[in-house]
């Protein structure tokens, strides 16, 4: 239960984590682009970092979306349909920053272009989430092998030990050390 509720913990943590390493990239974009000069100025590099810092932000679910196949990996199960789609997504997600960045880079208005940024920092984790789901038919398999799995019980209190390997019940205290395996019936 505890390693659960860690694994949750994670998962929400991904979110702000990722986006604290966007707005530090946005930060040192912006940097970047003060120091070269005003906008239409001499310099020259405020559009081009607009377009880059625009770009780098669109990054941020690709970023959320690794953080959670590495808290989730054992139980993402990544078929070559399901590498596929996920190839598929981050391919677009990548795309669609770097058109956004063209388009603040050629001065769209930020009015225009954040409906599109909304919709990509939502519906890339959203969609990632959909192609790992299971199907009905993998979940039915994963309950038939779970109920499939031997079940042990305490002798003395009937206690479920499923998965426990010392030699007591937590339950009752019983001495299970006469027992070859925990996974069998007694």
């Amino acid at each position: 239960m505890r390693r659960l509720v860690v694994k949750l913990v994670l998962t929400i943590l991904v979110m702000p984590a990722a986006m604290v390493l966007v707005v530090f990239g946005l930060s040192a974009t912006w940097a970047v682009t003060v120091s070269a000069g005003p906008p239409g100025g001499g310099g020259g590099g405020f559009e081009g970092g607009r377009a880059f810092a625009t770009a780098l932000a669109g990054m941020a679910p690709l970023l959320v979306v690794g953080g959670w196949a590495l808290v989730w990996r054992r139980h993402i199960r990544l078929t070559p349909a399901r590498r596929l789609a996920v190839g598929a997504l981050v391919v677009a997600d990548v795309l669609l920053s770097v058109l956004l960045g063209a388009a603040a880079g050629a001065g769209a208005d930020d009015d225009a272009l954040l409906p599109v940024f909304l919709l990509q920092i939502t519906g890339t984790p959203a969609l990632a989430v959909l192609i790992w789901r299971n199907g009905p038919e993998q979940e039915r398999q994963r309950l038939r092998a779970w109920m499939a799995a031997p079940t042990a019980f305490c002798p003395y209190c009937e206690g479920n030990l499923v998965g426990r390997r010392a030699p007591l019940c937590p339950y009752c205290g019983g001495d299970l050390s006469g027992y070859t395996l925990a996974g069998e019936n007694p």
